[in-house]
C-alpha cells in the first residue's frame, strides 16, 4: 500500500519490490503533472517543505520519504523537460561515472550529513533524505546514457566527487576509531576515487552502449525476477561452492537464468497475456 501498513506474501519474500509502491504513486503523479503542466521550481519548493517536515512534525517522516524519492523523479522530469540534446558524437567519462556511483552507494556520505543536522536516519528501506547523496551522480549519469547536456553539468560532477570525499575525509580524520573493517576499505575506496578522477579524462562516445539497448526492454522483468533466483541458486547444494572459480560459475548461472527469465516474461508470456 501507498503507506506500507500492509504487505502481500510475494511482497515480503522479494524485498527488492519494496519500491513498488514509491512507482505508483509516482506514476500517479504523473499523471497530474501532465495534466496540469506545472511550474518545476512550484513542484520543487513543494518537495522541500516535505522534505524538511519532521522538523515542526516527527510524525509526517514517511511524507519526507516520499518527497526524497520524489526529488529523483522530479530531476528526471527536469531533465526531459529542460535538458537540450546533446550532440551525436559527445563524449563522456563513463567509467568515472560508474566507479563513482558504485563509490557513493558503498559510502553513503549522506547519512554523516543528515545526522550533523539532527536527522535520525531510518533502517527502513524506505528512501531518506540522506539517499539525496546519490542525486548528482544519478543526475549526471541518467543525462548522459539518455543524450542530453546536463544544465549546470560541472556543478552536479562536482559535487558527485565531493560527497564520497568528505567521507573518506571524514573516515581518514577519525582513523583510530574505525572498526578494522573500515580501516581494511578505507585504502580501497580511495583508490576508487582517485581512479574515478584520473578517468574523467578518458571520454567515450554513448554508442558504447547500444549493445544493452535489449536489455533495457526486459530491465522490469529482471528488477522483479532477480532477487529471488539470487536466493534459489544460493540453495543449489548440488552446484560446487567453496571456491573462487565456483563463485564465478554461480554468479554467470544466476546472470544466464535471470535473463532468460527475464526475457520469457517481458517477451513470451507478457505479450499472450494482453491478448487474453
Amino acid at each position: 500500500t501507498p503507506v506500507g501498513g500492509w504487505v502481500l506474501p510475494l511482497l515480503a519474500g522479494n524485498p527488492a519490490l519494496w519500491s513498488l509502491h514509491y512507482e505508483m504513486l509516482y506514476y500517479l503523479g504523473f499523471l497530474l503533472v501532465w495534466a496540469q503542466a506545472p511550474r518545476l521550481a512550484g513542484l520543487g519548493m513543494l518537495l522541500l517543505v516535505l522534505l524538511l517536515l519532521p522538523l515542526a512534525w516527527p510524525a509526517g517522516q514517511f511524507l519526507s520519504n516520499y518527497a526524497a524519492g520524489g526529488c529523483f523523479w522530479l530531476g528526471g522530469l527536469w531533465l526531459a523537460w529542460r535538458a537540450p540534446v546533446a550532440p551525436a558524437d559527445s563524449r563522456q567519462p563513463w567509467l568515472a561515472m560508474i566507479v563513482l556511483c558504485s563509490l557513493t552507494w558503498r559510502l553513503h556520505p549522506g547519512a554523516g550529513i543528515v545526522r550533523a543536522l539532527g536527522f535520525a536516519d531510518p533502517t527502513t528501506p524506505d528512501v531518506f533524505l540522506s539517499q539525496l547523496d546519490f542525486l548528482p551522480i544519478a543526475l549526471w549519469l541518467s543525462a548522459a546514457a539518455a543524450g542530453h547536456v546536463l544544465p549546470g553539468g560541472r556543478r552536479w560532477a562536482v559535487a558527485a566527487f565531493v560527497l564520497p570525499a568528505l567521507s573518506l575525509g571524514w573516515q581518514g580524520l577519525h582513523w583510530p576509531d574505525l572498526a578494522s573493517a573500515e580501516r581494511s576499505y578505507l585504502p580501497i575506496y580511495l583508490a576508487l576515487w582517485l581512479i574515478a578522477l584520473a578517468a574523467t579524462a578518458w571520454r567515450q562516445p554513448r554508442r558504447l552502449w547500444h549493445g544493452l539497448a535489449g536489455l533495457g526492454g526486459i530491465s522490469y522483468a529482471v528488477y522483479a525476477v532477480g532477487m529471488p533466483l539470487q536466493f534459489w541458486m544460493g540453495k543449489q547444494a548440488w552446484l560446487p561452492s567453496g571456491r573462487p572459480a565456483t563463485f564465478l560459475l554461480r554468479t554467470a548461472l544466476t546472470i544466464a537464468l535471470t535473463v532468460a527469465a527475464a526475457w520469457w516474461a517481458e517477451r513470451w508470456w507478457q505479450p499472450r497475456w494482453r491478448r487474453v
